[in-house]
């Protein structure tokens, strides 16, 4: 008989993120190597971004990112990440960034905006 529920120390895959994601629509500029791209956020954790792009960046790639968090936080939070996902999408390219490097000051801000957006849904 197949067991009822998941093996000890497993989550489903929806809760296997360390931090929520919000959905969320704001500007974000990335900065990777000779080039800075403007961009929209998806999603966003205290962790890290998910956005649309209108050119690919190879995963792994080193990025600097400026979001223009929203209200109720109405901030600009600088933060450096590597990439870890770009698929072709229908318009564009959907990249997902870790961050690396954040002030506990912006990561705050960040976590702030999401439970935010997460009161709201």
């Amino acid at each position: 008989m197949p067991p009822t529920s998941a093996p000890q120390g497993s989550r489903p895959p929806s809760e296997r993120r360390a931090h929520p994601r919000a959905k969320a629509e704001f500007p974000i500029t990335i900065g990777a190597a000779d080039r800075r791209v403007a961009a929209r956020v998806r999603d966003l954790s205290r962790s890290g971004v998910a956005f649309s792009s209108p050119v690919a960046i190879a995963e792994m790639t080193k990025v600097a990112c400026d979001l223009d968090l929203p209200a109720p936080v109405k901030r600009t939070v600088k933060v450096e990440g590597a990439v870890v996902r770009c698929a072709k999408a229908a318009a564009g390219f959907e990249v997902a960034v870790f961050f690396t490097t954040i002030a506990d000051a912006d990561r705050a801000a960040i976590g702030a905006l999401v439970e935010a957006k997460l009161a709201t849904v």
